[in-house]
């Protein structure tokens, strides 16, 4: 039997590459319910309207970084597993020490990126049916 979309974890990829994204949905589609942005305000907008259990963000994006837009998603939502991705160094920005971001360098492969989501969900004890009444869509910083 297959599983439904309600049964899955919602993992958001926010990436400025439309490729990328569309690659992760394509193959992690059986494992998650996998929502993509382009750009990082969309991904704040998708999390206001979606119960996002998980995200995964370019470090480097034109419009905010990955680490500022997980310094704005984290102040609605706190407890939110945040996974960096990056191709550039294997060191942490600095700006991003106190928060102490998973990384994901690219390349990496659905095994790798399913292996540490699984991890990050595990340890947060993300349930599936987490919904929308634990954000406050009124307090995103920036919200148009």
């Amino acid at each position: 039997m297959a599983t439904t979309t309600a049964e899955k974890h919602c993992l958001l990829v926010v990436d400025d590459e439309p490729d990328l994204v569309h690659s992760v949905q394509d193959l992690l589609r059986y494992d998650y319910h996998v929502l993509g942005a382009t750009r990082a305000a969309e991904g704040l907008r998708i999390m206001e309207q979606e119960p996002v259990h998980i995200v995964m963000s370019d470090q480097c994006m034109p419009e905010m970084t990955g680490v500022e837009f997980a310094r704005q998603a984290l102040q609605f939502r706190p407890n939110l597993p945040i996974i960096l991705a990056t191709g550039y160094s294997s060191a942490a920005p600095e700006s991003a020490d106190d928060l102490q971001l998973p990384r994901l360098n690219k390349p990496y492969g659905p095994e790798e990126a399913t292996r540490l989501i699984s991890k990050l969900l595990l340890e947060e004890s993300v349930p599936q049916d987490m919904g929308t009444h634990d954000r406050n869509p009124a307090s995103v910083p920036g919200r148009v």
